[in-house]
């Protein structure tokens, strides 16, 4: 039997993401590019079920949030840039972006773990071990670094 002419075609929406870390097993937001507790990236799943549109007279879905409503996109953006430097051997922009993000987010746990393994890449070993350090200081379910 074939729907009405008039019936909306159903709209294929993405899959859920994850929402725990399947690295360290953190509890993920639905914005979030990288865990807050280990800074893995979070990897977006391609495939979903395609679902109906929502029936009339239902409620419209929520508007979805702005950077203005989360600046954590943000900071996500410093992260992927800081990994780019990272994976080409230039330690020092990697620290210096993400340096940068510290005036905006001084009591980002995830920040100061990348800032810490940035110095780690540079060798400068004390000031790894600060960052990592004032990490657990501001989240002490931060995993073992």
């Amino acid at each position: 039997m074939q729907p009405p002419a008039d019936a909306p075609e159903p709209v294929p929406v993405p899959a859920p993401r994850p929402s725990f870390c399947g690295n360290c097993g953190a509890p993920l937001s639905q914005q979030a590019k990288f865990c807050p507790h280990c800074g893995s990236p979070i990897k977006e799943i391609l495939s979903a079920p395609a679902q109906s549109a929502p029936a009339p007279g239902a409620p419209e879905p929520p508007e979805p949030q702005t950077d203005a409503d989360n600046p954590a996109p943000q900071l996500d953006e410093i992260f992927l840039k800081a990994a780019e430097y990272e994976q080409a051997g230039q330690y020092q922009h990697e620290l210096d972006t993400l340096k940068q993000a510290l005036p905006a987010y001084p009591d980002d746990a995830t920040l100061m773990i990348k800032i810490g393994r940035a110095y780690r890449h540079a060798n400068d070993f004390p000031r790894a071990i600060e960052s990592y350090q004032r990490a657990a200081q501001l989240d002490p379910k931060v995993p073992t670094i």
